[in-house]
């Protein structure tokens, strides 16, 4: 649909008969008068809309919602251009109407079906953990502890060669049972549910380095009380920083890590900065894992900001409500 907009006049010059349909009209029922169709805007939006100033000629565009006389809601997305005189001077603007309401709803299905698959695998990497935790690591620690009491009972009666052997077999218990903690670790980490947020940031540094020999340097700023934040925005923000710190490791070849946590004006803002090679975040694959991050922001009104930086290297910023709203439950 399309509307033409004198903006000296406040006046609708014309409109697409389709706009009627959409207000829920069978034919048109008053001048076409801007505040007319103004009246039509949902309460919630009318303040961005205002803020848009429509007189304004610029090209631009944006979305809002309308009521219409059957009482749906309509999601409308609006372009505006300049349509100039002669003289230069702006005379007309033309509005190109688009019913956005079923493509809206797409995408929320598709938000709340990614949702589902993240929160089932949560569940599953949480059930994985606790059974590995209950079964394997404790059988591995009851093996281990057996096999140092049989080193120390049957010492006389063993060849070197039996010693050597047993000591052998207790230090391959003791590296599977740290393995298996720690794959526990990365598929629930014990630390988040039991320490808080700052816990597990910790846990998960002091383990990257550890991989790493310590060939790498990371300042870690994230001494953040948690305690108002629940526990999905808790997960989504270990797993962010999870997955942007297996990114640094598979892709930057970076030996100093800057990361931070901090809430700011109503937001809680997770960055992590690298001294790699960098990347162009237009252009980098799928396989860097950030579809993954905004996924899991998104599902807290989240959203990921990601920068290649002058000096070289990658900013990586998690920014999210502090508060929980409805739209996240």
């Amino acid at each position: 649909m399309f509307l033409l907009f004198d903006p000296e006049r406040g006046e609708l010059v014309h409109a697409s008969p389709g706009l009627w349909d959409l207000l829920g009209f069978s034919r048109k029922r008053f001048p076409l008068h801007w505040k007319h169709l103004a009246e039509f805007v949902h309460p919630e939006d009318r303040g961005d809309l205002e803020a848009e100033d429509i007189r304004v000629a610029a090209p631009r565009d944006f979305c809002f919602r309308i009521i219409n006389t059957k009482r749906e809601v309509k999601w409308i997305q609006a372009e505006v251009v300049p349509i100039p005189c002669r003289t230069g001077r702006t005379s007309l603007l033309a509005l190109r109407i688009s019913d956005i309401t079923e493509r809206v709803k797409r995408d929320a299905d598709l938000k709340r079906l990614t949702a589902k698959a993240l929160y089932a695998q949560e569940d599953e990497r949480m059930r994985i953990a606790r059974d590995l935790h209950d079964s394997v690591a404790q059988n591995l620690s009851a093996l281990t502890l057996n096999l140092e009491a049989a080193l120390v009972d049957q010492s006389n009666t063993l060849s070197p060669a039996g010693r050597e052997l047993l000591r052998h077999a207790i230090t391959s218990a003791r590296e599977c049972m740290a393995e298996t903690r720690r794959i526990v670790m990365g598929l629930r980490p014990t630390h988040l549910d039991d320490l808080g947020l700052s816990a597990a940031i910790n846990y998960l540094v002091r383990e990257y380095v550890n991989d790493l020999d310590g060939d790498v340097m990371i300042s870690n700023d994230t001494s953040f009380d948690d305690k108002n934040l629940d526990d999905t925005r808790k997960i989504v923000l270990f797993r962010v920083l999870q997955e942007a710190l297996n990114n640094i490791r598979r892709h930057s070849d970076a030996d100093e890590i800057d990361i931070s946590l901090q809430e700011k004006g109503g937001e809680i803002l997770l960055t992590i900065r690298d001294n790699g090679s960098g990347f162009d975040p237009r252009e980098s694959p799928a396989s860097l894992g950030l579809e993954t991050m905004r996924e899991r922001l998104e599902l807290v009104s989240g959203y990921l900001l990601v920068r290649e930086m002058n000096r070289g290297g990658v900013e990586i910023n998690a920014v999210m409500p502090a508060k929980q709203n409805e739209v996240d439950h």
